[in-house]
């Protein structure tokens, strides 16, 4: 029986002849099987992360429901036939986004990040982290603190891992 764990490695499956079983109860995350090549994949876990364009908001404040870039994203990723999983405690979007997970707060400053991005990589465990923050900032602080409220931002949270077992960085 192939066993499915939680790391970034594709695991493969022989099929025919009905002889193999697969088992996908010990990994949390999403799994594309397919049982004709014998083939399965884990989901690349992507964490959106940040202020009010993470959240949605593209042209004006009212406009919360747009998905904003991670709608495009998931639109130019599918059109590849790239599947990911997009993961945070938010949710919003149009339907039609199918996920819609993310961390983005609107009116959220880099020190306001900084407050939970530990907690939130911790919790989520993503393979990435797309960050779109500094625009709340850039009316009340200087150059000089927006960048090192934001090397701080980049330096707290623990890098994603490739794998569980070897907790190596993958940038």
């Amino acid at each position: 029986m192939t066993v499915f764990y939680d790391s970034s490695r594709p695991d493969a499956f022989v099929g025919g002849a009905g002889s193999d079983a697969v088992n996908y109860g010990a990994s949390s995350r999403g799994v594309i099987a397919d049982l004709a090549s014998g083939h399965a994949y884990k989901l690349l876990k992507i964490l959106p992360l940040g202020d009010s364009i993470t959240y949605g908001v593209i042209a004006s404040s009212s406009d919360t429901e747009s998905g904003g870039y991670r709608k495009f994203m998931l639109e130019q990723l599918a059109a590849l036939n790239v599947k990911i999983d997009f993961v945070g405690s938010s949710s919003n979007g149009p339907a039609s986004m199918g996920d819609r997970d993310h961390e983005g707060h609107r009116n959220w400053t880099l020190n306001q990040l900084n407050g939970i991005d530990n907690d939130v990589v911790a919790a989520t465990k993503p393979d990435a982290v797309l960050l779109i923050a500094g625009t709340n900032d850039s009316s009340t602080d200087s150059v000089p603190t927006m960048l090192q409220d934001l090397r701080t931002l980049l330096q707290a949270p623990p890098l994603p891992t490739n794998s569980a077992e070897t907790r190596e960085p993958i940038c």
